[in-house]
């Protein structure tokens, strides 16, 4: 027998042996009938640990060496903060909106990229828009030198909150405290859906649902917590104060429940050097 045919040999009996130690493994066979020894399964059992630590360690690897994707701003609608806005000559901003092909609004509500000062320190009003919208934070060197690898500042890519199914009830003294910033989260809340119903979007609406503190609202909050099992028990937000509503579930402060709307998307977020 030449080389060839006993390296085809060599490499069907060990075929064979992989399987039957797999079907050993699996408790599909018996060990004696399967003709496996003990050994042999053994090793087999280490092989394939060791490669699924080898997959383990190199899709970690691949992922802390992945290049941020560059997110596509043409036709984006734009918010420049006052501050940031002083940064660079109305010139510079012109010249960004002819070469990326963007709106600028004035309305912080209905932009989709936030141009901040630093992503870190962008003040409540465009945290919370950018958490619900999904909006992009980035600071003015990344959008005034933006190339096809994304720009040379900073930019934090942040995940549609309002894409997520939430039964919101705000309580009393919640809505007392808190009312500015509650107006303006139901203020971005229905800008998003007029413009998703504009659109004729309905798998990219809005899937937040308002709850007042009056007892009809508490009533119908009541009747869909009952019917929430499971995972779905996370779909209700009852926004209160540590002694109010304490007869009702999944209750939070609404500085919680900011921090948790706050979702960070990694393909989209490239860190930088920020001003001292």
């Amino acid at each position: 027998m030449d080389r060839g045919a006993r390296g085809k040999a060599q490499r069907q009996r060990q075929v064979r042996l992989q399987r039957a130690c797999a079907a050993v493994q699996e408790g599909a066979a018996d060990p004696a009938s399967a003709g496996v020894a003990q050994d042999d399964q053994r090793r087999y059992v280490q092989q394939q640990q060791c490669q699924r630590d080898l997959a383990v360690g190199w899709q970690r690897q691949r992922a802390q060496q992945a290049t941020p994707e560059a997110m596509s701003l043409w036709g984006a609608k734009v918010f420049i903060d006052a501050k940031a806005r002083a940064g660079a000559t109305a010139d510079r901003w012109l010249q960004m909106r002819w070469d990326q092909g963007c709106e600028e609004v004035l309305d912080r509500s209905m932009a989709t990229v936030f141009v901040v000062v630093n992503p870190a320190t962008l003040g409540d009003r465009n945290r919370v828009a950018a958490a619900m919208l999904g909006g992009l934070l980035c600071s003015p060197g990344h959008i005034l030198v933006y190339s096809a690898v994304g720009g040379a500042g900073s930019a934090l890519k942040l995940k549609p909150a309002l894409n997520i199914p939430r039964f919101i009830l705000v309580s009393a003294e919640t809505s007392r405290r808190h009312k500015p910033m509650l107006d303006f989260m139901r203020r971005v809340h229905e800008v998003a859906l007029n413009a998703a119903r504009a659109r004729g979007d309905t798998n990219g609406r809005p899937r937040w649902r308002w709850f007042d503190h009056s007892a009809e609202d508490q009533r119908k909050f009541l009747a869909l917590a009952d019917s929430r099992r499971g995972r779905h028990r996370s779909e209700l937000v009852v926004l209160s104060t540590r002694d109010e509503l304490t007869h009702l579930p999944q209750r939070c402060t609404l500085h919680a429940f900011l921090n948790h709307i706050f979702l960070v998307d990694a393909r989209f977020t490239r860190l930088g050097m920020g001003p001292r």
